[in-house]
């Protein structure tokens, strides 16, 4: 009977030791996790700075082009850039840095789009019934290039200069 308490009390020493070092490992790694969240965080924010100044130059570059098919591939491009910085700003005010909601990224280009084709919202109405979903990086770039060239595609052709619509 001695045997077996002594036997219980080493053991449950060895697990008090081992629930120790476990929760100084879980501390290690909590703070290494709020590294690498900070740490990527930042990189977020500086892909979307650059995106900003590629996006800048190339409008700086635009106002010196007279030919409107030139301009008009340059805001293009510039649209697009713009695009996928709303990304890493989104990912960047977000609390899961490895997943973006799409739902907000639609609503966000929409109406940025909207405001760099200057369409009156009186006049085009975008009705967008969205669902909250969250995708990977992998997913959202390539998803806001597309939206990004249908919803563009909508106010450039959908609608003659006066005219209104809808956009679903």
């Amino acid at each position: 009977e001695r045997a077996l308490q002594q036997a219980k009390a080493d053991l449950e020493h060895k697990v008090d030791e081992r629930t120790a070092e476990l929760q100084t490992l879980n501390a290690q790694l909590q703070a290494s996790l709020g590294e690498k969240e900070v740490l990527l965080k930042e990189i977020h924010h500086r892909v979307k700075n650059n995106m900003q100044v590629i996006s800048s130059l190339l409008s700086l570059q635009a106002d010196s082009i007279d030919e409107p098919h030139l301009l008009a591939m340059f805001r293009d491009s510039q649209q697009r850039i713009q695009s996928m910085a709303l990304v890493h700003d989104i990912l960047y005010r977000s609390n899961n840095l490895g997943r973006s909601d799409l739902a907000l990224y639609t609503r966000r280009l929409v109406a940025e789009l909207r405001q760099s084709y200057s369409m009156d919202p009186e006049q085009v109405h975008v009705l967008l019934d969205l669902d909250e979903v969250f995708v990977s990086m992998d997913i959202i770039i390539p998803y806001g290039l597309l939206l990004h060239e249908l919803v563009s595609n909508c106010f450039k052709h959908a609608f003659a200069p006066g005219d209104g619509g809808e956009i679903r």
